[in-house]
């Protein structure tokens, strides 16, 4: 017997680890404060539209890297990779001088927010996505990166911000520290 599939299947025609369940309406800005102050990110969840297209990107991503980390690794960093002895792309040799470079970038699968909040990753080439590196970033830097100074304002001036680090167990990307970011423009 043939089974049909529809949106409201989350199933349909992609299994989705048992963690990852779509969400049906965008989630407001004051529910993200309240599941990041209880510590309840797990329940955050994008459209089914973007969890599957999610999935199939990693999918993809699964058949030509070796792991997440070397995807991430060359996408923001711009490391150099090596084949694998299967011929999957790998981090090779870490680059001379080493940077301690930080990115603020659009998630390419944002969760399913309300209109003016935007969902950004900052990513950290080295060390640790701590509380004081990431305050620190929003502190000092414009949306763009650059070091905020009279002429421009920092993240933390011209957005109300939350963040979060994802707890171990559902982190997708384990060897690249890096923080969820949200942010909704200030109103004055």
């Amino acid at each position: 017997m043939a089974t049909q599939s529809n949106e409201n299947d989350h199933n349909a025609d992609v299994e989705f680890p048992p963690h990852v369940v779509p969400v049906d309406t965008p989630q407001t800005w004051n529910f993200l404060e309240k599941v990041i102050a209880e510590k309840n990110v797990t329940i955050l969840g994008r459209s089914l539209q973007d969890q599957r297209a999610y999935h199939k990107f990693k999918l993809r991503l699964d058949q030509k890297y070796a792991d997440i980390t070397s995807y991430i690794r060359e996408s923001v960093f711009g490391w150099p990779l090596t084949q694998d002895s299967s011929g999957k792309l790998k981090i090779g040799d870490i680059p001379d001088g080493n940077s301690n470079a930080v990115y603020l970038r659009d998630n390419d699968f944002p969760y399913y927010l309300e209109d003016g909040v935007s969902h950004k990753v900052l990513w950290f080439e080295t060390g640790d996505a701590s509380t004081e590196r990431i305050i620190n970033f929003l502190d000092t830097r414009t949306v763009t990166g650059a070091l905020a100074d009279e002429n421009n304002k920092s993240i933390q001036d011209e957005y109300d911000i939350l963040w979060f680090v994802n707890p171990v167990a559902v982190q997708s990307v384990r060897g690249a520290p890096h923080a969820h970011v949200f942010l909704r423009e200030k109103k004055n």
